[in-house]
């Protein structure tokens, strides 16, 4: 006859409990592996305390940013050319460091820079959001309008670079520009605004390339098209409207939270090994 095993109830008992106290012991360890897991992976994408500015500040885009990252705990500094919004933006977001300046005026950008370093502050990380939108048969297309797509979106980025540069945390200072899918993609009827940025998308890789050794990180960020302001007027347009979703795999408009995640890599350690890239966020619309 096989041997029969039984527990008295307080056998029985001692044995629950002492599988509970396994558990719990069990249970504890896995949450502080947890715990200390979460906070070194989090860690790497820390900005709190780095300081930052950002070109562009009463724009929608600008403006998104600056709020995210200030929330993060970044010490934000901000500009903008229009001096009615930035008065009215400043009331709004008295934490804000905002100024007037432009980045398409490279003495007055420059001077603005000085007087706030004169305290030993030193940039983690530059970013410009400033840019206009332009779109139009380019057989009709006005030269000075050109011109002027060019000069805030490319020339006004490479002044913003250029003076920025000096007034970065030299051991690793980012650049960071908001490009488009425009630099890669050819739409009609858009030559002023691809032209200008498929240039900075080159001009990004050439600073990255000669900055390298001032351990100066650039790159851009390429949205798909934004449901905001600068595209309102041409998306009441209900065929442009429904051809700009067409060419977008995911079937929506990009939005500027969409670019957090991207903005908080390239400004973290968790971007320390990127460089002379330009990264689409644009739903798939490049891959077409």
């Amino acid at each position: 006859l096989p041997q029969i095993f039984w527990y008295t109830n307080s056998d029985f008992n001692n044995a629950v409990m002492s599988m509970k106290i396994f558990n719990l012991k069990f249970l504890f360890t896995y949450i502080n592996y947890l715990f200390v897991f979460m906070k070194n992976t989090l860690s790497i994408f820390e900005i709190k305390n780095k300081n930052i500015l950002i070109s562009g500040a009463c724009g929608e885009i600008g403006n998104d940013i600056i709020k995210f990252l200030h929330d993060g705990g970044a010490k934000i500094f901000a500009f903008d050319n229009n001096k009615l919004d930035l008065k009215k933006i400043s009331k709004i977001n008295p934490n804000i460091n905002y100024f007037y300046s432009d980045i398409c005026d490279e003495n007055l950008l420059t001077k603005q820079l000085k007087q706030i370093t004169l305290s030993k502050i030193k940039f983690d990380a530059v970013i410009n959001t400033a840019g206009i939108f332009s779109k139009g048969p380019t057989s009709k297309l006005n030269i000075d309008s050109y011109r002027r797509v060019l000069e805030v979106n490319l020339t006004g980025a490479l002044i913003f670079s250029k003076v920025c540069s000096n007034f970065l945390n030299q051991n690793d200072g980012r650049i960071i520009h908001i490009a488009s899918v425009s630099s890669l993609v050819a739409n009609p009827e858009y030559a002023a605004y691809s032209t200008s940025k498929a240039g900075l998308a080159q001009l990004i890789k050439i600073l990255a390339n000669e900055w390298a050794d001032r351990k100066i990180l650039v790159n851009g960020i390429g949205p798909a098209m934004i449901n905001g302001k600068l595209a309102k007027k041409y998306l009441r347009n209900d065929r442009f409207k429904s051809n700009a979703l067409s060419s977008i795999p995911l079937k929506r408009f990009c939005k500027t939270s969409d670019l957090f995640g991207t903005i908080l890599l390239l400004i973290s350690d968790a971007g320390r090994f990127i460089t002379g890239q330009t990264i689409y966020i644009d739903g798939g619309r490049t891959i077409k």
